[in-house]
């Protein structure tokens, strides 16, 4: 049975909750559409709509006597209800972040948004013509020409001297912010108000990396020998621009070429026949996705939900690739997860429990196109070549 006191601390509590909700919900709204209206369309209106909003609901988590209230909960012992303190919890992060004043505010977010818009709208110059993402990740996947994929990697840089200052700017203004609110950097804030211990993660992480350090070592070595024969070179002689992705962050393609079962027309098919043999239906949220290419729009891919309740939208720029089904595999894990959160949760819930849940479920669903039994299932691969992909694959 909770005691008096906690109760006394619910019921201001719920009512502070009631009335905030009630102010941002239709803000959030109203800032997701025009956020996404300014990713597939890049229109300045759009842009300018979703700072003017996104700093409105920053200057709400601001008000200081409201984080006063929420810290003085938790320092008189928290309340009982699982529900309640949950929200607490998060609610009273959300509010730490946000105690800077409205100057500071508006500065952050007026120069987040414009990198974010520079992002969107720009593309790369290679040999005279303005070239997407995909035309340069195409470049370096496939070109035996040495020169030209010099070029196309360098090409993938150039946003960087578009960004440069301004990003700089931007590092420089949430560090002196996250001081000023008690931590030592805006990387610490991130971590500590996302819920995440600092130094248990980077021990986390130096054990991961001890321990997959000599398995890297010999793929490394192994894949430095393949890319050396096939442009002839010593692997000393590698240099990034030999490598097919610009970032280092995803292993060169399979020694098999599997992008001939990725016909543009069929992506969607696959996708919903997919995750409809593990019971998830996600042919609803189909006709909301923007899925093709065209100047202007985002280049990247990610998964929106607008309203917290069904309006989940994904963006991606697909080609009739094995890394395009898998990029949509992965925003739709995004998807699946959101459309089944419980609906019957209050609103500050009503999201995925903590980014590393979401994250974990698309990083499952992106690598099935690695996954011979998939790719013969779904993908119509031919039984022996699923077979001969699977080594591959599995050492990438």
């Amino acid at each position: 049975m909770q005691s008096p006191d906690t109760a006394e601390r619910e019921r201001p509590l719920a009512a502070f909750i009631d009335a905030l909700v009630t102010e941002i919900e239709p803000l959030e709204l109203r800032h997701n559409l025009a956020s996404w209206r300014a990713s597939t369309t890049s229109i300045p209106e759009a842009e300018e709509e979703s700072a003017r909003l996104e700093a409105r609901l920053r200057a709400i988590l601001a008000r200081p006597e409201a984080f006063t209230f929420l810290r003085s909960v938790q320092r008189q012992g928290g309340v009982a209800d699982p529900m309640l303190a949950r929200q607490l919890l998060l609610l009273a992060n959300a509010h730490h972040a946000n105690q800077l004043g409205p100057a500071a505010i508006e500065r952050m977010v007026g120069l987040e948004k414009r990198l974010e818009a520079r992002f969107r709208s720009f593309r790369s110059e290679l040999d005279g013509r303005r070239v997407t993402d995909n035309d340069l990740r195409q470049v370096l996947t496939l070109s035996g020409d040495v020169e030209e994929r010099r070029r196309a990697w360098l090409a993938s840089k150039q946003i960087g001297l578009e960004i440069a200052d301004g990003l700089l700017e931007l590092v420089r203004l949430r560090n002196e912010a996250a001081r000023e609110l008690g931590f030592a950097d805006h990387y610490a804030m991130r971590l500590a108000l996302d819920e995440q211990d600092e130094a248990g993660l980077s021990g986390l992480l130096d054990e991961v990396e001890r321990a997959t350090r000599p398995i890297f070592d010999a793929y490394r070595r192994d894949l430095d020998r393949r890319l050396g024969c096939r442009f002839g070179i010593a692997p000393e002689e590698l240099r990034p621009w030999h490598f097919a992705d610009p970032f280092f962050q995803e292993a060169p393609r399979a020694d098999i070429d599997l992008d001939a079962f990725f016909a543009r027309d069929r992506l969607e098919e696959m996708l919903a026949r997919s995750f409809a043999a593990i019971g998830l239906d996600i042919r609803a949220l189909l006709p909301r996705a923007d899925l093709g290419e065209r100047p202007g729009k985002s280049q990247h891919a990610f998964c929106l939900c607008v309203d917290r309740r069904d309006d989940i939208r994904v963006l991606c720029n697909l080609r009739p690739t094995e890394r395009a089904m898998s990029t949509l595999l992965h925003e739709f894990g995004h998807a699946a997860y959101d459309l089944h959160i419980d609906r019957s949760l209050p609103f500050v819930l009503r999201e995925p429990a903590h980014m590393l849940t979401t994250e974990a479920v698309a990083m499952l669903f992106g690598r099935l196109t690695k996954n011979p039994a998939w790719l013969e299932r779904h993908a119509g691969v031919p039984a022996d070549e699923a077979r001969a992909a699977a080594a591959p694959c599995a050492r990438a």
